[in-house]
């Protein structure tokens, strides 16, 4: 679509040796509260003189860069206060997009987070829940419907919200865990969490006392016990990562590990899944040093990526983590920070495999990330197959704190991972694109992703950083970029958030670069493939992905027309540009099989049976029956000029005349009487047909002609 207007138009974007399918289509609607479907939100483009370059460079953008991108024009959702009061510090929050979680069968998103280090106790201020959903065909901020005054207000959480149905109710529900990032566990100085049971209209929240300090950087869900029952784990930064054993009616019971500890000094994060399919659960951490009996800092082994066992003693009640085994080193090393670990069975392969996403260190601010691919081989035994699953990731990014599974149309669940950028680029966001169950994911999209953050800013007039990239889904299927961003009038003004929501289409479709050549070689199977390579490089443009070559093609240009169309006549190939002109009354609707070529020979069927003029009819006119030469009819004596004989193909005659006569009977010079289709002037004809065997007359009729306006369908 143009930068300048909201169009729908389709995309097809080659990255490395794929081509992705992007349906993109336009959008808009009013701001403020919702979005709804309405139309007609132009693109700023950056040549738009309401911007100077300036501006423009602060987000990004080259005047004249870029003419075209594959979705609507970002529009205001809701504006709200992430806080519970107001703060002017900055805020860490994460969009998490859930389907279903407030039963209307689409996807529903919930924002939250905590307040950003530096921090001390005493300027901290709580955070706030944040919940938007489709009602009535837009995308609104529910979250007064949702939560009742203050149940939404937090101490803080870092990015593991986790979202299960734990107590079998057929909805959704909700644990938070909390977090400052720092030695501050609220003014009790005990940690908690909280549990937002979905009663089907409203989250009803429940406080779990930990009863210990925990700097819940992690959190996962699983069945523990193989009992049906979905339990949880927090993690912490020292001795008291967290188990949550479900009551199995509406809570939880904590446990620490008080009896043996070979997770001393806590992890970023952790997974639990059956890994040796031996009926049990295991447990893998990241970032752990600790290794059998070892409390040292420095701890033992090959790697800080680490699996462990546990037990609860049914006798004392205690509960035992044990180190099992090290798994394969992270990819940028065991200094790095492996903040999130996930399992997950990438290639289909039936096993609980792990994907770990990675960051240089601790201490943040390089641009890098890492995401690695662990495939158990069912016994527990893990292998890098980075190499062979991930193709193209851009590693010049701020990594994901949690990626977003998604559908996109093929079948296959694809990946969007999407970090909170501060470097001023807003260029962390990419689609890792899987076009098979066992297949890799491809990296794509980063500059368009990059452009929506950025031109969300801009509209905001926000600094133009620190803003995720997700995808949601309406009811009918379609697919919107949305994005959450922050901004401040001034530096001592109060921070708020905006949404912002940008319609792409109904679907994102996945297939190969063969079957985009297959598709120009099955409309025109003639077609050499030096022939195809030719089309494809005259119908693409690149700037789709930075994940290696990358090319954006056009179906519309793929397959439709290079160049004008021509069509072959007695004197000659003729463009269907200069053809002008028309028949009133002529009925043509047998001609809707034209043959028409492009400037690639590529032939089109082209329907001229919808050409018809209306005009009026020459009887209406006053006219004269002034004497002419050769005339074969009494009709003829309706025209004030010249007739003459023109032969169809089929050899039949046509008599064929006109004049340019006024209201006043005047007549000025005859128009030269010239093939169908040739006539350059509007004027008054007679035509008339006769049987070239015998001379009977067929058909004659006088006529006006107007205008001839074809009607092209591409292709048949």
């Amino acid at each position: 679509m143009k930068k300048q207007c909201v169009i729908r138009r389709t995309a097809i974007a080659i990255a490395v040796s794929t081509v992705f399918l992007l349906t993109a289509c336009g959008g808009g609607g009013g701001g403020g509260g919702a979005y709804g479907s309405s139309s007609g939100n132009p693109y700023i483009i950056p040549d738009n003189p309401y911007y100077n370059s300036g501006t423009l460079a602060n987000y990004g953008f080259t005047p004249g860069a870029r003419d075209t991108v594959p979705y609507a024009t970002p529009t205001q959702v809701s504006t709200f206060n992430p806080y519970a009061s107001d703060s002017t510090k900055t805020a860490v929050s994460q969009q998490y997009i859930v389907n279903d979680l407030t039963g209307n069968g689409v996807d529903s998103m919930i924002i939250a987070g905590r307040m950003s280090q530096p921090a001390t106790s005493s300027e901290w201020v709580n955070s706030s829940i944040q919940l938007f959903t489709w009602k009535n065909g837009s995308f609104v901020n529910d979250t007064a419907t949702w939560f009742t005054t203050g149940s939404n207000l937090i101490l803080g959480t870092d990015p593991n919200i986790q979202f299960v149905d734990f107590f079998k109710s057929g909805k959704t529900d909700m644990l938070v865990s909390s977090s400052t990032d720092m030695n501050y566990y609220g003014p009790t100085g005990s940690s908690q969490a909280w549990l937002f049971t979905n009663t089907g209209s409203q989250f009803t929240r429940s406080t779990i006392e930990l009863g210990a300090q925990v700097w819940g950087h992690g959190t996962t869900t699983a069945d523990l016990t193989k009992s049906g029952w979905m339990d949880a784990i927090i993690t912490d930064y020292g001795p008291n990562t967290t188990f949550l054993m479900n009551n199995r009616v509406n809570g939880f019971t904590p446990y620490q590990a008080k009896g043996n500890n070979d997770l001393f000094w806590g992890t970023s994060s952790i997974a639990a899944a059956d890994f040796l399919n031996n009926g049990s659960t295991q447990l893998v951490a990241t970032d752990s040093r600790a290794c059998v009996g070892d409390t040292g800092w420095n701890g033992c082994g090959s790697s800080t990526t680490k699996m462990y066992t546990w037990a609860i003693d049914p006798t004392t009640n205690k509960l035992s983590i044990n180190w099992a085994k090290d798994l394969p080193t992270p990819i940028l090393g065991n200094s790095s920070h492996n903040y999130l670990v996930i399992n997950y069975d990438f290639n289909a392969s039936g096993n609980q495999s792990l994907i770990l996403f990675s960051s240089p260190g601790t201490s943040g601010g390089v641009k890098q990330s890492a995401i690695q691919f662990l495939q158990n081989d069912g016994s527990g035994n893990f292998t890098d197959v980075t190499t062979t699953m991930l193709t193209g990731y851009n590693t010049n990014t701020h990594g994901t704190y949690r990626p977003q599974f998604i559908d996109l149309g093929n079948g296959f669940k694809s990946m969007i991972v999407s970090g909170s950028d501060w470097s001023g680029t807003n260029s962390s966001t990419q689609f890792l694109i899987k076009q098979s169950a066992t297949g890799p994911y491809v990296a794509a999209f980063q500059n368009i992703i990059t452009d929506f953050a950025s031109q969300a800013h801009l509209i905001a007039g926000g600094s133009n950083r620190g803003n995720q990239v997700a995808v949601v889904k309406d009811a009918s299927n379609n697919l919107y970029l949305v994005t959450t961003l922050q901004y401040q009038s001034d530096a001592t003004s109060p921070v708020r958030m905006a949404t912002y929501l940008s319609l792409v289409g109904a679907n994102l479709n996945t297939t190969t670069a063969q079957a985009a050549f297959n598709a120009v070689k099955a409309t025109w199977p003639w077609m050499s493939p030096a022939q195809v390579n030719q089309v494809l490089a005259q119908t693409s443009s690149s700037y789709m992905t930075d994940a290696g070559t990358g090319l954006v093609l056009n179906p519309e240009k793929l397959l439709n027309p290079v160049g004008s169309l021509s069509i072959a006549t007695k004197s000659g190939v003729m463009p269907l540009s200069g053809l002008t002109g028309g028949i009133s009354g002529v009925n043509m609707s047998g001609l809707n099989q034209m043959q028409a070529f492009d400037s690639l020979g590529r032939n089109y069927s082209l329907n001229f049976g919808t050409t018809n003029s209306v005009g009026p009819n020459g009887f209406t006119f006053n006219t004269a029956h002034i004497d002419q030469h050769n005339l074969t009819s009494h009709t003829e004596y309706m025209l004030s000029g010249s007739t003459n004989t023109v032969y169809n193909q089929q050899g039949m005659a046509m008599r064929l005349g006109s004049e340019n006569r006024n209201q006043y009977i005047i007549t000025g010079l005859p128009l030269t009487p010239k093939e169908f289709g040739e006539q350059s002037r509007p004027g008054m004809y007679i035509l008339v047909l006769r049987d070239p065997h015998n001379g009977v007359l067929v058909f004659q009729k006088f006529i006006n002609v107007v205008r001839f306006l074809p009607d092209c369908s591409l292709p048949v």
